[in-house]
């Protein structure tokens, strides 16, 4: 029996979709980068990203992650990306044939969040960040992925809130 790739969404934001200043996160929460860390370090998770926000990312313990990125890298950004494609559709057909038994983290950013196919998408993981922050890039809360959502835990500066799909229907490998 052939194992599927399982898409996993994960995002933090303020509670009026503030997702960045300059397309970089506008706080700096330990304890949420802690969680997003634990969350998509697990054997056989691969992080996916669009350019300009991996391009952007600081350089915080992703030197051994496998990445896929959609469009292309800064030539100074790490050198850890496994792959690059072009377009959204040609990673879908990437990971429909290459990827069975591995979780793929849509890890952002906004353009990626917008695109990326709703019926998709198995688990969410969402920390709305408590505090007002200033930004310029903003997700509208009407999304999706972003309905019906459950909280699972409160910290000091942010709410951790989960939604599984279970009825999914995902890629599935050849045989």
């Amino acid at each position: 029996m052939n194992k599927k790739v399982q898409f996993n969404l994960i995002i933090a934001l303020t509670k009026d979709g503030l997702i960045g200043q300059n397309k970089v996160l506008p706080w700096k929460i330990s304890e949420e980068i802690r969680l997003f860390n634990q969350l998509t370090n697990q054997k056989n998770s691969i992080l996916l990203f669009g350019s300009n926000t991996f391009n952007h990312l600081p350089s915080i313990q992703l030197d051994k992650r496998q990445i896929i990125i959609i469009g292309n890298k800064d030539q100074n950004a790490l050198n850890t990306v496994l792959k690059e494609f072009a377009s959204l559709n040609e990673f879908l057909n990437y990971a429909s044939e290459e990827l069975n038994n591995h979780t793929v983290w849509i890890c952002g950013g906004k353009t990626l969040y917008e695109t990326f196919p709703n019926e998709l998408i198995n688990k969410v993981y969402c920390s709305f960040i408590k505090e007002k922050y200033i930004g310029n890039s903003y997700i509208d809360l009407k999304v999706n992925f972003l309905q019906n959502l459950h909280l699972v835990k409160s910290y000091k500066e942010f709410d951790l809130y989960f939604k599984d799909n279970q009825n999914v229907e995902i890629y599935e490998t050849k045989p």
